[in-house]
């Protein structure tokens, strides 16, 4: 049983946090380290996370001295884990006994696998959905993580060989679209179809916080714009897909501008390779699903 590292960023995190801990505490994969960095709560996160420490050994807290955000904050656990696999962490979710088991059981010769979760409310009652619906992963290529992300990192278990190219994590965008991205792109990416997380849905998560901040401080640049961005600085794309991911790029750009007929073209034409995780769709169903997508970037 190689050590696995649990990388578990905090941020204002009192409320769900002891939770979250002892369902990460009770995992049936008992070689464990739990790296948790915290980034400027003014909560009693500390207080939380001192006290865990102080009963279990497993538990190794860092206090980041100045507020880092959610990527460059699990960039720095990541890199302080010293296991063979790394098992990302939100603050508030939940974890079924089993789940790093069956990720490090699943994992095989992959960089990154991921699983699917059950959505709950804030006080944990299941809101019977789940973050997958309808998902398939088979054969997929890196063009279907470009216009969105299905690779959710509390759902992921990492293995440390990934870390060259995975490492720096872009300080925009999203950290997980980013990994699932990379893995992908080098056929390194596997799933394991099981419900391993109950995820929590409340407004005052990191992510929706996040996600918030980000369209105030970048109007004209959306999250998918962003994105798109950090995967052309990737220094091992080959010139021809980075010719490919430039398109799309420059697409949803004009989109973003007003001219929506560029992203439109490309939506329907290409929704085979973009959206194969999808079901298929006839042209109508296509410029339909174009006309929805467009108004969300």
């Amino acid at each position: 049983m190689p050590l696995i590292s649990v990388a578990l960023c905090t941020y204002n995190g009192a409320v769900y946090l002891g939770e979250q801990l002892e369902t990460i505490l009770s995992q049936t994969y008992s070689n464990l380290e739990i790296i948790v960095a915290d980034d400027c709560s003014t909560d009693s996160t500390w207080h939380i996370l001192t006290r865990y420490a102080l009963m279990d050994s497993r538990i190794k807290i860092f206090k980041n001295t100045v507020n880092l955000g959610f990527n460059k904050n699990f960039e720095k656990t990541i890199s302080l884990a010293s296991g063979n696999f790394i098992a990302l962490s939100d603050q508030d979710d939940l974890w079924y006994p089993n789940k790093i088991e069956e990720l490090y059981n699943a994992i095989g010769d992959n960089w990154i696998v991921f699983s699917n979760s059950e959505l709950i409310n804030s006080t944990g009652n299941l809101l019977d959905s789940s973050l997958l619906k309808d998902f398939q992963f088979s054969d997929q290529k890196y063009n279907s993580l470009l216009l969105n992300n299905y690779v959710t990192g509390h759902t992921t278990l990492i293995n440390r060989v990934s870390l060259s190219c995975v490492l720096p994590i872009p300080e925009r965008g999203f950290y997980d679209w980013w990994l699932g991205f990379i893995a992908l792109y080098h056929n390194k990416l596997g799933y394991l179809d099981k419900v391993l997380t109950k995820y929590r849905v409340h407004a005052n998560s990191v992510i929706n916080t996040s996600i918030k901040e980000s369209r105030i401080k970048n109007r004209r640049e959306s999250t998918l714009i962003l994105q798109l961005n950090s995967f052309l600085d990737y220094p091992q794309l080959s010139k021809v897909d980075k010719k490919y991911i430039t398109g799309i790029y420059n697409s949803v750009k004009a989109a973003k501008a007003g001219n929506s007929w560029p992203l439109y073209r490309l939506i329907i034409f290409q929704y085979p390779v973009l959206f194969s995780h999808k079901k298929s769709r006839g042209f109508t169903s296509r410029l339909n699903f174009a006309r929805k997508f467009i108004r969300t970037i």
